[in-house]
């Protein structure tokens, strides 16, 4: 009686771990993925010139592009941290095409020519760096 008394305690005891653990991990991508959408906020900002209007204009607009795209990878069945495989992504492609597309066009609305033609270079620049870091996480 005392041995699966034990047994049962130490199994709730190493389950309640387990979920703070996840929840402590959680909670510290979620920060750090909102301390990179702030900075590149700010970077796009300056790059951009954006005004104060703009700024508040356009932060909802991201926001809401970066949920879309999470919950399209969520749907392909990509996990954060692991590597996609080739049907994966290709499931990907045309909703994040689509995704892109709908974002230029409620950004177009806000930004002038020439600051869409400097997002546009942004965009470009941070897709590139992401894939180097992916090209990176792969060769080692």
């Amino acid at each position: 009686m005392k041995t699966a008394m034990l047994r049962i305690t130490l199994t709730l005891g190493m389950i309640l771990l387990g979920t703070a653990m996840i929840a402590t991990t959680t909670r510290a991508d979620t920060a750090d993925r909102s301390a990179k959408a702030v900075e590149m906020l700010s970077e796009l900002a300056k790059r951009l010139d954006l005004t104060d209007q703009q700024k508040t204009e356009i932060q909802p607009i991201l926001k809401n592009a970066a949920e879309k795209r999470r919950a399209a990878m969520t749907e392909a069945g990509i996990e954060r941290g692991k590597r996609p495989g080739f049907l994966q992504m290709m499931k990907l492609r045309s909703p994040m095409k689509e995704i892109r597309e709908n974002t230029d066009r409620e950004l177009s609305a806000v930004l002038s020519d020439t600051q869409m033609t400097e997002y546009r270079k942004f965009r470009d620049e941070v897709r590139k760096k992401m894939r180097e870091q992916a090209d990176q996480r792969r060769k080692s």
